[in-house]
Parts: C-alpha cells; structure tokens; sequence
C-alpha cells in the first residue's frame, strides 16, 4: 500500500482517510513500532449511506467556515459573476449577499482605471496562475474605494475543469 498511497485527508482528529488507487479508505487506526506506522483500513464502498452522511457534514462545515471567515472572501464563475460572497465581504462592501450574486465583479465593482490589472488577475487564475497578496481595489455601496487582499486561485469541478476564480 505503501507505493500505491496517493494522499492523507485529516478531516478533523477522530476521522481520517487515504486515497488508494482511486478508492477512499477509512483510516480506523494507527499504531507505531520502531518508526514504522501500521494503518487499520476499512473500505468506504461498502458503507456508501455513511460516506454520503460525512460529505454532507463537511460541505455544511466548509460553507459555514468560509461564510463566517474573519476575511472577506468572493468567487466568481468564468465570466466574472460573482458566485459567493461572505458575511466579511458584506460589512466590509455595504452590499449585501443578494445584491452582490449574479453580478459582474469587474464591470461593476471595480473604478475604470483597474479594470485591465483585475480582469488580468481573474484571467491568469482561470489559467490555474495563482496571484497571491494582490490588492483588489473595490467599490463600497457608499461609493468609496477599499482595497482588500486577494489570494486568486482557480476553481474546479470533480473533474478538474476550471468553473471559477476563489
């Protein structure tokens, strides 16, 4: 298993998997001997009603976390719409969560003379070119300008096609 392990997923201190070969195994213990770790494995295919249960929790989890993140956090889909918009990213703007979905972050929410550096910024990372510490300048509701701190990266779907910018 050793030549075959793909990646270790911590999903928090009590649950723990492996990818092997494409197959999702449950770590369900671990013990330690003169340096070495011994793995005790449960295949997750033959529990998919439980497997199906802890991805819900963890989609719950990551939503609740990054729409309650200490940092504004926005995405956008590839034509620049914004599809997420946290509570940060609301006081921070004015706008709330509705009236900033479905709309164009360029066209609308960024002045005229740093529209090329973002649309530039948004392309690179649609083209999996991360940007990381940029300054995004963007308008309030009230008509100032912010600037926030902007870790471009790409979005992808389960099969690894680029939906998006984060």
């Amino acid at each position: 298993i050793y030549a075959d392990l793909v990646a270790l997923h911590f999903h928090n201190s009590f649950e723990s998997f492996i990818d092997h070969n494409d197959k999702l195994l449950r770590i369900r213990g671990m013990r330690l001997n003169q340096e070495k770790a011994f793995l005790t494995l449960s295949d997750m295919a033959h529990d998919d009603q439980k497997w199906e249960s802890i991805l819900k929790a963890k989609e719950r989890e990551f939503s609740r976390m990054i729409q309650t993140a200490n940092a504004p956090i926005l995405a956008v889909d590839v034509d620049g719409h914004i599809n997420q918009w946290n509570d940060k990213a609301v006081e921070i703007t004015g706008f709330a969560k509705s009236e900033a979905l479905g709309r164009n972050l360029v066209d609308e929410f960024i002045d005229n003379d740093q529209k090329e550096n973002v649309e530039k910024v948004l392309r690179d990372a649609l083209e999996r070119k991360n940007t990381d510490n940029y300054q995004l300048p963007i308008s309030t509701k009230d008509g100032r300008r912010v600037d926030i701190l902007l870790n471009a990266t790409c979005i992808e779907d389960e099969k690894g096609v680029v939906i998006g910018v984060m």
